[in-house]
């Protein structure tokens, strides 16, 4: 197996947010949220749909403006994160439009662009194609990491449900940002790719990397996660698994999350 890069780490807050209001036209999703995420931590999201899980991971990438409070990414802006490639994002598999002519290599590599625009110079704007050799290295990598070497040159769209997964979490892995965020990265895998995905996230957070994912496996995040935030419109209760789902959240938290299942 190829060796991905180390992150730097840094004894800071990864994120930290006071009250945030955000949602998308007249709809208020988050209100009064305030939100803390150490640096070098996995840190799941949990909560019933609708409850502003994916509206938060949005805002923390800047793909979202609040619309009201403060929020910083490692100590600075989020927009600076974002430019300088400290910030890697894996959407939910619905968010993508699987029938792009693009192969399972092309999709990871994607992952260096930030790393290309941040070396400069004219070489920075040519195609993916005539880039150094070291950056399809590095996508090959992280596709040997997630146990998908052998598919690199098959079109994205032709792969499984967990493939699929398993490939935009390389592409997550080869950026080498500071902070991953992931949006429902076990949802509807096999047991295999559950595994890896799993195992590829704590080997991220053992190297000194941010690791924070939504997730409705309420079980599966004990012994898993170090913290979790439980999230209705805001944080309304933050601390270990055991802290938080080791025992019966209080109404009408409780009801919520019963309904959807999680």
């Amino acid at each position: 197996m190829r060796a991905l890069a180390r992150p730097r780490t840094e004894a800071a807050m990864a994120v930290e947010g006071r009250g945030l209001a955000a949602g998308y036209g007249s709809l208020s999703v988050l209100a009064d949220c305030d939100i803390e995420i150490a640096a070098g931590s996995l840190t799941a999201l949990v909560g019933p749909n609708g409850a502003g899980k994916s509206t938060l991971l949005k805002l923390v990438t800047g793909a979202l403006v609040p619309w009201r409070g403060t929020l910083s990414v490692f100590g600075g802006a989020v927009a600076q994160a974002r430019r300088a490639g400290e910030i890697a994002y894996m959407p939910q598999h619905e968010a993508i439009d699987w029938d792009y002519p693009l192969t399972v290599r092309d999709v990871v590599r994607l992952g260096r662009l930030p790393a290309i625009r941040a070396r400069g110079g004219w070489r920075a704007w040519l195609p993916m194609s005539v880039q150094p050799g070291a950056d399809t290295e590095a996508a090959l990598g992280a596709l040997d990491a997630v146990g998908l070497a052998g598919l690199a040159h098959r079109p994205i769209g032709a792969l499984s449900g967990g493939q699929k997964k398993r490939a935009l979490l390389a592409r997550a892995l080869v950026q080498g940002a500071r902070l991953m965020l992931l949006d429902e990265p076990l949802a509807g895998v096999d047991r295999d790719s559950e595994a890896v995905i799993r195992r590829l996230l704590i080997e991220a957070r053992a190297a000194g990397r941010t690791v924070v994912m939504v997730t409705h496996d309420l079980d599966g995040t004990r012994g898993f996660a170090d913290r979790v935030l439980l999230i209705r419109g805001r944080v309304v209760a933050a601390g270990t698994p055991e802290e938080v789902l080791g025992v019966t959240p209080p109404d009408p938290v409780a009801a919520a999350l019963a309904r959807t299942g999680g």
